[in-house]
């Protein structure tokens, strides 16, 4: 079961994510992160979720829905913007990164896969061979962005979002954005510790699978 690692250094490559985990330059992962309750998405009433960094807005999330379809194979994708910058006086230069992963063999969740059956209904992908980074842009200003490059049609695809912004004379980084969720059964069987997407991200420097932003592209 292989899941999208994460280097340990302020720059995004090609074929990693970076959670910055003590690198020189960088925050700590943890220090600057909030978590917004999803409460107020539509379908999401009664689904006490959590999402720890940015909210997704465009396409929306929802729990019963996490593979929203976009109307184009150039979407925009929307987030909400950081609320803990405006009253940090010491935070300045604010700007995003963005990163959308193509899966190589995605393997969804089914009734079966957490204890929880929220997540099982979700569908999300509960393992994948790799993830091929297919889009990336970096310091960009606003809280959206239409994806430049056309997509392939009829494709599942994940994305996330952090905060790139100066303290102190340094740059720093948040947090790559994701869903806190319990890890999947599978998991537990096979030597997971049945830790939340959070901490298994925090303690193994990767990003579970199940717990990134979706979206999926119309046929043409």
């Amino acid at each position: 079961m292989l899941l999208p690692r994460m280097e340990r250094s302020c720059a995004i490559t090609v074929a990693v994510l970076c959670l910055t985990m003590g690198a020189s330059g960088c925050g700590h992962p943890c220090e600057y992160t909030t978590a917004d309750d999803l409460s107020s998405f539509a379908g999401c009433a009664g689904d006490s979720v959590r999402v720890y960094g940015f909210q997704p807005l465009e396409p929306a999330f929802t729990l019963r829905n996490r593979f929203p379809s976009v109307p184009s194979l150039n979407p925009t994708l929307r987030w909400e913007p950081r609320p803990f910058m405006a009253g940090n006086s010491d935070i300045s230069d604010l700007r995003y990164d963005l990163i959308i992963w193509k899966p190589v063999g995605a393997r969804h969740a089914d009734r079966d896969s957490f204890s929880d059956e929220r997540f099982s209904r979700s569908k999300v992908w509960i393992s994948v061979n790799s993830l091929a980074v297919v889009y990336e842009r970096h310091d960009l200003r606003e809280a959206s962005h239409a994806v430049e490059a056309a997509l392939d049609p009829n494709t599942e695809y994940a994305w996330s979002v952090r905060a790139r912004f100066e303290l102190n004379g340094e740059t720093r980084v948040s947090e790559w954005s994701l869903v806190a969720m319990t890890e999947p059964l599978s998991y537990a069987t096979h030597g997971g510790l049945g830790y939340s997407s959070r901490q298994h991200a925090r303690l193994t420097a990767q990003i579970p699978p199940y717990a990134l932003y979706y979206f999926a592209t119309p046929r043409r």
